[in-house]
């Protein structure tokens, strides 16, 4: 099954990278959207300060990392999902560090996670649909225009994610 996610996060500047959200949608429909309590939001930059940190919810209701990390292994339970995301090495990494390291994923979870703006490059595609300003850097809105966006490349070009035959 093919889960659509985005992650919102600062750099911290030592090579850090400090989860914010995570929004998560199942190719079937399911959806998540979590914010984290882990984060300082006096460290933000302008970018951040002005793009995302008005797009979240009350403070009362983020989570800490791990409560994160429990409910998306709720979501996904036992199934072996195929990652996508855009633009996706930060966002890769910040959805294995909630598990601790690359190596302390779930067993079936795995190590790689397909790209959709490299599949678009691959194509020769670069009209994806618009995704409205005001739901960008909100995590689960951006994954959901990321589903629509991979449908749109699937449909009218082509794209073809193989199924997952690689070592977890």
């Amino acid at each position: 099954m093919l889960y659509f996610f985005d992650c919102e996060f600062m750099q911290c500047g030592s090579g850090m990278i400090d989860l914010i959200s995570i929004g998560i949608v199942s190719e079937d429909g399911r959806e998540i959207y979590l914010e984290s309590n882990e984060f300082d939001p006096a460290k933000a930059n302008v970018f951040v300060r002005t793009n995302v940190l008005p797009k979240l919810g009350p403070v009362e209701e983020r989570l800490s990392r791990k409560e994160i990390r429990n409910r998306i292994f709720q979501l996904i339970g036992t199934d072996s999902p195929t990652w996508m995301a855009y633009y996706s090495a930060y966002d890769f990494v910040c959805l294995a560090e909630l598990f601790g390291s690359f190596d302390q994923l779930p067993k079936g979870y795995p190590k790689l996670c397909w790209d959709l703006k490299c599949e678009a490059l691959k194509l020769g595609v670069d009209d994806l649909p618009h995704q409205a300003t005001k739901g960008e850097h909100n995590s689960l809105a951006d994954a959901k225009w990321l589903k629509e966006a991979y449908f749109y490349l699937k449909d009218k070009h082509g794209l073809a994610i193989p199924e997952q035959k690689i070592p977890v």
